[in-house]
């Protein structure tokens, strides 16, 4: 499993990327929008991202302390850190509740647009957390079906036997470390979903003319959030499959062992530097997206694919 030095690491890099990005996007950004609920509502946006992002990533540091202090769970918390720290975050997200937006004027609307949690998301973005939570779920089975007991009884290791030399090598994400992250995996699913759900519940702007802006943030805090989230599941199959990788190539290196397998040890060891590379790539760009979350919307013709009624009453 990853060590607590790639948690630090994703940590520096995150915030130092996000801090250099998010002035060159704010600067590039077009004019704001003059309407302060627009703005309000953009600010208060940003404000729970952030919150979320800080709260998943000391989580994040918190599980590599709690590992480095509890040596005999070997090292279990950094297994399922990923994915706990950005539930952790996007559950934060969904609850805190939403600002209470005044309007000045006593003719207020209301989308009529019916709403799913991922009706503000694209169908590529859903299609990729779906494929990454498959991949670590189906990975979880294979190595979990491959892994052999240690001498506690713990399925943690991997043994190869040949010509009567038999060698183990460990930790490997057998039934010990899979159940747990299979576990957490859907959890991480479930607290996507309800923050994805968190952002089509909200209420809409309620002034007329504002459903052009209102969308665009919608889909921008969505596209934040589903950022998050895979950037939790690629950190998880990233350390999973490294793990197994470097444990295979470790219990492969005696002579006899199959070409092939030596390959497949290969392939997961860097693959899981692969998805540990684009794990920092998505929540830098969460990141970033978030810190330059304002009211750069232009305010224009209503085009939200559904329909609004104007509602007579005083403001909230």
């Amino acid at each position: 499993m990853p060590g607590p030095g790639l948690f630090l690491i994703a940590v520096v890099i995150v915030v130092a990327v996000a801090a250099g990005w998010a002035p060159r996007r704010g600067r590039q950004g077009g004019a704001a929008v003059a309407d302060p609920m627009v703005r309000s509502a953009a600010v208060a946006a940003r404000r729970r991202v952030l919150g979320a992002t800080g709260c998943a990533l000391a989580v994040l540091v918190l599980a590599g302390y709690v590992a480095t202090l509890r040596p005999e769970w070997l090292g279990l918390p950094l297994a399922v850190g990923p994915a706990i720290a950005t539930a952790t975050g996007l559950l934060l997200y969904a609850a805190t509740p939403p600002e209470r937006l005044r309007a000045e004027s006593n003719r207020r609307v209301a989308s009529l647009e019916p709403r799913a949690p991922w009706s503000f998301a694209s169908r590529r973005t859903l299609g990729l957390l779906v494929l990454v939570a498959v991949a670590q779920v189906s990975l979880l089975i294979g190595t979990g079906l491959t892994s052999s007991p240690d001498d506690a009884g713990r399925y943690r290791v991997v043994t190869y036997s040949s010509g009567g030399v038999s060698s183990t090598a460990s930790p490997y994400p057998g039934w010990f470390y899979g159940v747990p992250l299979m576990i957490v995996t859907v959890l991480l699913a479930v607290a996507t979903l309800v923050a994805f759900w968190r952002i089509a519940a909200t209420p809409s702007l309620p002034v007329e003319g504002l459903a052009t802006p209102d969308r665009r943030r919608r889909v921008d805090t969505t596209r934040i959030i589903a950022g998050l989230g895979l950037g939790g599941l690629l950190l998880q199959l990233g350390g999973t499959s490294a793990a197994a990788g470097s444990a295979l190539g470790n219990v492969l290196d005696q002579p006899g062992a199959p070409g092939e397998w030596r390959l497949v040890a290969a392939a997961l060891f860097w693959l899981g530097l692969v998805c540990a590379v684009a794990s920092i790539v998505s929540v830098t760009v969460a990141v970033s997206r978030g810190v330059a979350l304002k009211a750069d919307l232009a305010t224009g013709p209503v085009s939200t694919g559904g329909s609004t009624a104007a509602l007579p009453g005083a403001a909230e």
